[in-house]
């Protein structure tokens, strides 16, 4: 990674690190403001108050680059470098008082995700990574697990709340996979959820639904740890889809084999082919 590159990773951990400050000020000051965006999905006066002080840092600071935000910010012309930032992953849990969310941010150039840092202002974990220089934990490297036995393995999901019509086949995916592993967790961060596949807490992880924001940096920290990220097809789009598939290659493999036997996944591709 050249200099400039290496400046913009230490941008995105400074960044990530002031929004999580902002958060977890918040989340111990008890009640919050909160606005309906649509169904079951929120914002919250913590959200856009993280976003405010992460953008202005890197506006100062990388003054020519483009910003993408979740709270409906776009800056810059995107043809070049481009930050995506979440403000708040997990932002129902934040509204309930449970301590499982996050702040990411990544800086991308083209498909390409240079950096990466991932912060859970309540753990005061820190994760990084970047492009050909590995995944960090509060500095210290990581790796994905090396469990190669799909019984075994802890996986982790999320539902699909937003689009209620993709339960059907959810549900069939969660029923192949549960019966084949050791166990599922649903936590509520997709970024966070990424994090612990790359440091090898969790063996494999799948969702649909996403935004760009919330996998953007998870994405390159799972592929520095070692793993593999794709879609729920096994092939690249993940990031412009929102469907992601992320584990130790292994695992990846195993999981994508059961994903790709729900009957329902064929039906929806060969009625998009016809419309």
């Amino acid at each position: 990674m050249n200099k400039s590159a290496r400046s913009r990773k230490e941008s995105a951990i400074r960044a990530a690190r002031l929004g999580g400050e902002i958060l977890l000020d918040k989340f111990r000051e008890g009640p919050r403001t909160i606005v309906r965006k649509g169904s079951r999905d929120y914002v919250t006066d913590a959200d856009r108050e993280s976003q405010k002080v992460i953008v202005e840092f890197l506006r100062k600071r990388h003054p020519g680059d483009a910003i993408c935000a979740e709270e409906s910010l776009k800056i810059g012309n995107q043809d070049g470098l481009l930050w995506v930032i979440d403000p708040l992953d997990g932002t129902t849990n934040f509204i309930h008082g449970y301590p499982c969310f996050s702040v990411s941010v990544a800086i991308l150039q083209g498909s390409r995700i240079l950096a990466g840092a991932i912060y859970d202002p309540t753990r005061g974990e820190m994760f990084d990574a970047e492009l050909g220089a590995g995944s960090r934990l509060n500095g210290k490297p990581i790796r994905a697990s090396t469990r190669t036995d799909l019984p075994e393995a802890l996986l982790v999901t999320g539902f699909p709340f937003r689009n209620p019509d993709g339960l059907d086949e959810f549900l069939l995916d969660f029923t192949g996979l549960f019966r084949a592993c050791s166990g599922i967790r649903r936590d509520g961060s997709a970024a966070l959820n990424l994090c612990y596949i790359a440091s090898g807490r969790l063996d494999g992880f799948w969702e649909r639904g996403l935004s760009l924001w919330d996998i953007a940096a998870g994405t390159l920290l799972v592929q520095e740890a070692g793993g593999k990220v794709s879609d729920l097809r096994g092939t690249n789009t993940h990031l412009d889809t929102g469907e992601i598939l992320a584990a130790n290659p292994e695992i990846h493999r195993r999981m994508l084999a059961i994903l790709k036997r729900n009957p329902l996944r064929g039906e929806l591709e060969n009625a998009k082919k016809t419309r």
